[in-house]
């Protein structure tokens, strides 16, 4: 390579020389003299940029201002149509209250004793009575009646209406009988017993200690289970032990097996006998006895675990009885068939 200063050049080529710039510039554009001088313009980029930004902050003042007169329109003009109600009568004015309308200091009780607020009361459903309570109501009624039209409604029993008419029902009680509740039982079909110790004293003043039975059915009324009572205060067992018969009774009566040989030489074999006794109530006089021997069913039922009959335990029981005649016909003797069952039912 050679030097630039020696290239060969032709000789028709003219030779170019360098030239100041100036020169240059002033070859291309005569230069201005005086007061007419003025700097040529030059283009510049940052015009466009302001115009941009201008139209930008002019776009944002606009959403602003539109957002700002928006928000401050009648809530009403853009909440949601109202559908109108059917046309109706004007109501007329209502008068102003007298001071007889106007709430006072008045206050009721209600039926715990608290203060409540004046206005109508709420009625309070009564409480059921008790069902104690309603057995002794009927037991007072029972006794103060003084015909059997007035006990029937108050009375359960299996007699038979004939002899309901002859019976003691029908005419009244000694007055003034003394009342005591016993015992209170709650039987397996959901009944309640209620027992209730009646003494009575005659024209003579002799006493009769009875024992009233009333029975509360599950959802039902008291009523009494009168024939115990007819058995006993009634006459019946008396009547019938107070002369051999041929017929074999039941009745309900308070019983109680005495742990001895009977001593009534009367009895046929009595060495070979327990004897029962048959009372209107507990720790009472017994109304007559019956008699059975030591090796019958009840006397290994005095023997028996859970028979539920003990030497000396006075229990309610139902018991049939028979006149013996055949051991001694000549001593015949009031004699327990059976127990039926230690309750009394109708």
């Amino acid at each position: 390579m050679e030097p630039r200063g020696n290239r060969l050049r032709s000789s028709d080529q003219p030779e170019i020389v360098a030239r100041p710039i100036s020169e240059r510039q002033s070859a291309a554009q005569p230069r201005a003299e005086g007061r007419d001088y003025r700097p040529s313009p030059t283009r510049s980029r940052i015009t466009p940029r302001i115009l941009i930004s201008g139209a930008a902050l002019l776009l944002m003042v606009g959403v602003s201002v539109g957002l700002i007169l928006f928000s401050r329109e009648d809530p009403a003009a853009i909440a949601a149509p109202v559908i109108p109600s059917k046309p109706h009568a004007d109501k007329p004015a209502p008068e102003p209250p007298t001071p007889a309308d106007l709430p006072g200091p008045d206050r009721t009780t209600n039926p715990t004793g608290a203060a409540t607020p004046s206005g109508p009361a709420t009625p309070v459903a009564p409480e059921a009575p008790h069902p104690g309570t309603a057995a002794m109501a009927v037991v007072e009624k029972f006794l103060a009646a003084s015909n059997l039209d007035a006990r029937l409604p108050l009375i359960e029993t299996h007699t038979p209406a004939a002899a309901l008419q002859e019976s003691i029902l029908t005419k009244p009680f000694p007055s003034n009988p003394s009342v005591a509740p016993e015992v209170q039982e709650t039987n397996p079909d959901g009944s309640m017993d209620f027992y209730y110790a009646v003494d009575f004293k005659d024209a003579s003043g002799k006493a009769h200690p009875e024992l009233l039975l009333v029975r509360t059915a599950e959802g039902g009324t008291p009523k009494v289970i009168v024939d115990p009572f007819l058995d006993s205060f009634g006459g019946r067992l008396e009547t019938f032990a107070g002369q051999p018969s041929e017929e074999i009774r039941s009745f309900q009566l308070v019983v109680s097996a005495v742990a001895q040989t009977t001593a009534d030489r009367n009895v046929p074999n009595h060495e070979n006998k327990l004897r029962l006794k048959l009372l209107p109530r507990d720790n009472e006089k017994e109304i007559s006895s019956a008699y059975f021997t030591k090796g019958s069913k009840l006397g290994q039922m005095l023997v028996t675990e859970g028979s539920g009959f003990r030497y000396g335990q006075a229990r309610t029981a139902k018991v049939t009885l028979r006149w013996n005649k055949e051991e001694d016909p000549m001593n015949p003797y009031l004699e327990v068939t059976d127990i039926k069952e230690f309750r009394w039912n109708p």
